[in-house]
């Protein structure tokens, strides 16, 4: 166990579990021995998932209990909730531009905020449209699902 990485012991524990199963920072910190809320508890976490999510194995975090290991029917609507989350971090990139103080800006400064918050008009319109598609497969409307444009 010396040798072992700390990821690799929480990786272990994590394969060993059953879908749904709740691991508590308690047991995920005396199994690392590492304390919680300490950077190398949660950088050992950061590093066990990316190398769990390769196994088709994910965790997500129980706030002020642990993790739970999602079942496989989760992982869809989860992917959903980041998918969301990646959205919102485009809007605020948005109006940071939208704000900017494009008269004070340099001659190079507002050519270049002007080509970017073009690209990012065009990118924001088309992510809008993914997460409304999103919204409506989940909910079984979508226009593009057989059921719901006559075909069988």
């Amino acid at each position: 166990m010396e040798n072992e990485k700390k990821w690799e012991i929480l990786y272990d524990l994590v394969m060993g579990k059953n879908y749904g199963v709740l691991i508590t920072h308690n047991e995920i910190s005396h199994c690392l021995d590492v304390p919680y809320e300490s950077p190398k508890y949660y950088a050992t976490i950061a590093h066990a998932k990316k190398v769990l999510l390769t196994q088709g194995r994910i965790i997500e975090s129980v706030r002020g209990v642990g993790y739970r290991v999602v079942e496989p029917d989760d992982y869809t609507l989860l992917s959903v909730t980041y998918f969301k989350r990646g959205f919102s971090r485009l809007e605020k990139a948005n109006d940071l531009l939208a704000y900017a103080p494009t008269k004070k800006m340099s001659d190079e400064g507002r050519l270049m905020h002007r080509d970017i918050t073009d690209r990012v008009r065009v990118l924001a319109a088309s992510v809008a449209g993914g997460c409304t598609e999103l919204k409506l497969l989940v909910k079984k409307q979508s226009a593009f699902l057989p059921e719901n444009v006559g075909r069988t």
